[in-house]
């Protein structure tokens, strides 16, 4: 069958980064032709991506060249390679996915060039974790969120490490296992090893694809809406903040955009937000929300957590509706080129 490594793709896509497309096969064309939400895709040389009749349809090639696949985004061109390169173009929104690298792949390309991963080696004199979810996890985010936020004063306050998770109700092995992964013996050292990691390897750590079985992409998965509301854009935004303050049992939060405006690392005019769907559901009323993006107008993109704002530590332990800064950082990991830049800069600003 021609759309079969196609669809495998797709399938593998689906199941590694949760994503929820509708698709078919069209029994008018001799299996040809993929549906994907709506959108066209057909079997095509790679020549064919230049004619302009490719233009609000999607393509289905083995594989692209970067220059090829900025020509499709450019020209509104769809596309789905075989490697899991993934490009939708849709009404009101876009969807783009490029794969990691399979982790026999980069085993080999370290070994051929006699080196080890980068959370492998030593960094300022000091062991990096052994492996990436000793420090990118919801549990370790919760840790290292409160860590980075308190003075280092404080942290001497604590007699323990038991003392310290009690009081902000982290969990105590997590903490444990960061130590001793990050050879520290207090609070204040792992602050000290943790802030000395370099941008690369949060980068590289951040994409580890095990993170992804637990927690939920924000732009994978965030819908677009725009207000109807009869007020001014201020007026919007104010009434927006007072229903985030007022929700209940902290079912509405921040998305990573609005924590990186908090930073002073981003201007925008469009809002994300992480919420319940009982909350959102409240929200969209309220503002009167409606699907789809409009031009010239804010855009209000809505997710909701899939495994729960707890366990996803979407939320910082140490204050109710304040955003864990380091699960934002992640987030922006699945952002555009322009919040992956940023990303590096909020780094350096909360490691610091």
């Amino acid at each position: 069958m021609r759309l079969a490594p196609y669809i495998k793709a797709l399938d593998r896509l689906k199941a590694q980064e949760g994503l929820s497309v509708e698709s078919h096969v069209d029994p008018n064309t001799d299996e040809k032709n993929l549906w994907i939400d709506n959108v066209l895709f057909a079997s095509a040389r790679l020549s064919d991506i230049f004619q302009p009749d490719f233009s609000a349809k999607g393509i289905l090639v083995p594989k692209l060249t970067p220059e090829e696949k900025e020509h499709c985004r450019k020209h509104g061109v769809s596309y789905l390679t075989t490697d899991g390169s993934f490009y939708l173009v849709r009404k009101k929104s876009m969807l783009l996915i490029e794969p990691l690298a399979p982790p026999e792949r980069m085993r080999r390309h370290w070994h051929a060039h006699s080196t080890a991963p980068t959370w492998l080696t030593t960094v300022s004199g000091s062991q990096a974790p052994s492996k990436p979810t000793d420090l990118v996890s919801p549990n370790a985010f919760a840790i290292l969120d409160i860590i980075f936020r308190l003075p280092e004063h404080q942290l001497q306050g604590f007699s323990s490490g038991l003392q310290f998770a009690k009081s902000f109700d982290l969990y105590q092995p997590k903490l444990s296992t960061m130590m001793l992964s990050m050879r520290v013996h207090s609070l204040v050292e792992l602050r000290q090893v943790v802030s000395k990691l370099s941008p690369d390897w949060w980068i590289a750590a951040f994409r580890y694809p095990a993170i992804r079985r637990v927690f939920t992409p924000f732009f994978l998965h965030a819908q677009p809406y725009h207000s109807t509301l009869k007020q001014s854009e201020k007026e919007k935004t104010e009434k927006f903040h007072s229903l985030m303050l007022s929700a209940e049992n902290n079912q509405l939060a921040f998305g990573p955009t609005e924590v990186t405006k908090e930073q002073g690392l981003l201007r925008d005019q469009d809002f994300s937000v992480w919420g319940s769907q009982t909350a959102l559901q409240k929200l969209k009323r309220e503002l009167r929300l409606v699907p789809g993006i409009e031009r010239n107008t804010p855009t209000w993109f809505l997710a909701t957590p899939l495994y729960g704002f707890r366990r996803e530590a979407i939320l910082s332990h140490l204050q109710n509706r304040t955003a864990n800064v380091f699960r934002a950082i992640w987030d922006l990991s699945y952002g555009d080129a322009r919040l992956r830049e940023v990303q590096v800069e909020m780094l350096a600003k909360v490691l610091k």
